[in-house]
């Protein structure tokens, strides 16, 4: 899925949520790297709609489910462009804002990462290798639409835009399912 394109909502899911990410693009294959040296790996930066279906299983078993919750059709755009890491001097500066509909409903700054960048290259590199053009998505800041009161979940006809400052900004529209043929 890219910048423009819809995300589209699953039939009989009616909590799906958004998750403003700066996506980190590797640019050579990295294991076991260690924090000081991540940099090095790291080709640039996008932005993903780590958009999350939190409905459960719908089947009443206990626990969570990756799968339905992450991996629908047309789940985690990304986009517009990648960011050459030449041009985001700091990637733990970078003011971050989502908005639905133009009412902005995250604002945050990337300084508030519980992992920075790097960490997180080294952390996976250390449990996957990771290859070029792998993309670490690496959280989002408070305020998706689950943790509101009352919770606020996509519909039909929402306009979903995350931006992350100097990386650019990734816009959505939201459709409902496919209709039955």
């Amino acid at each position: 899925m890219a910048d423009g394109e819809a995300i589209r909502l699953p039939p009989g899911r009616t909590q799906v949520d958004w998750e403003c990410e700066m996506g980190v693009v590797i640019g050579r294959q990295a294991s076991r790297v260690p924090i000081a040296q991540a940099a090095d790996y790291i080709f640039g930066y996008t932005i993903e709609n780590d958009v999350s279906d939190r409905g459960g299983r719908g089947d009443g078993r206990y626990g969570s489910d990756w799968v339905i919750s992450k991996n629908h059709d047309t789940f985690a755009p990304m986009g517009p462009f990648i960011t050459p890491k030449e041009f985001v001097p700091d990637p733990q500066t970078l003011a971050i804002r989502f908005s639905l509909n133009r009412e902005l409903l995250q604002e945050a700054n990337t300084s508030l990462m519980i992992h920075d960048v790097y960490e997180q290259v080294a952390y996976a590199s250390n449990i996957i290798t990771l290859r070029v053009g792998d993309v670490i998505a690496t959280g989002t800041p408070a305020g998706v639409g689950s943790a509101r009161t009352p919770p606020l979940f996509f519909k039909p006809g929402d306009r979903s835009e995350c931006t992350y400052e100097g990386i650019g900004t990734l816009t959505n529209p939201v459709v409902g399912p496919p209709c039955a043929g």
